[in-house]
């Protein structure tokens, strides 16, 4: 990673769900849950991942006392958030999350908050930002081979995305039944399928980046990496520009703001 890193690790929210756990312990037991391999490289690189319930009355002190966020994958997102019905394809919904995250999003983006979408943070980060999401997508729903990089994917030059990848073609995993239809005004579609099927989107003007597929799962550390390489940087990146400054630092930027006017 290339942002100097503060004294205080980035905080990076990471959004779960409810999970019974009742069969382990006897009776109904709900837990907050998500896939652990999410939080590896996190713990790796000294930051703090939190994994936050879904409650919406919480959302602004959460997102003035975190560094970004990580969207992870899930249930569909209920097709009335997006102006569309109930099909025979829709999975399980879950509406408490809905809620949570699409007011997550917004809060996060009107900070200035780096988010980073999975699979399902791809389609409720389009669906925040005004987007639709298609109802079925056939032949992407292979979790049988969730770790191997079963799909080819083409990435814009230039984008966000080749950036962090380094390359235009990217091998990755496919599980997911839904994707980007129609993608929100502040967003663009930077990835896709050999199908044409939407794989990436990105805001031009803000540190958000949304992906399809599910790099936590592949065998090869390297895709996973480099996303979480390049939220960390983000965060990092915007805690040094709103740390308290000392006389000395608004002394120097005085001066460099001096000469960059010459």
């Amino acid at each position: 990673m290339n942002a100097a890193r503060p004294a205080t690790p980035p905080v990076i929210a990471v959004t779960g769900f409810l999970q019974d756990i009742g069969e382990r312990w006897g009776g109904p037991w709900p837990a907050l849950a998500c896939e652990s391999a999410y939080f590896r490289p996190f713990h790796e690189n000294g930051a703090v991942p939190v994994l936050v319930p879904s409650d919406t009355a919480s959302v602004a002190a959460l997102v003035s006392r975190i560094d970004g966020v990580l969207l992870t994958g899930g249930a569909d997102v209920h097709p009335a958030r997006y102006r569309s019905w109930s099909g025979p394809y829709q999975y399980h919904a879950d509406p408490d999350r809905d809620d949570f995250e699409l007011e997550l999003i917004r809060a996060a983006l009107a900070r200035g908050l780096p988010v980073l979408g999975v699979c399902r943070g791809i389609q409720v980060l389009n669906v925040a930002l005004g987007g639709t999401l298609q109802m079925h997508v056939a032949g992407h729903l292979r979790l049988e081979e969730s770790s191997e990089p079963i799909q080819h994917v083409r990435v814009t030059p230039g984008s966000r995305l080749h950036a962090i990848m380094g390359s235009d073609s990217l091998h990755v995993n496919s599980m997911h039944h839904q994707a980007v239809q129609e993608p929100g005004p502040e967003l663009r579609i930077v990835a896709w399928a050999d199908d044409g099927t939407p794989e990436a989107v990105e805001h031009p003007k803000a540190p958000v980046l949304g992906i399809q597929w599910h790099p936590e799962k592949l065998a090869d550390p390297h895709n996973y990496d480099a996303l979480v390489g390049w939220l960390l940087d983000a965060a990092s990146r915007r805690r040094y520009l709103l740390r308290p400054r000392s006389y000395g630092d608004r002394h120097a930027a005085s001066s460099h703001s001096r000469q960059a006017d010459r």
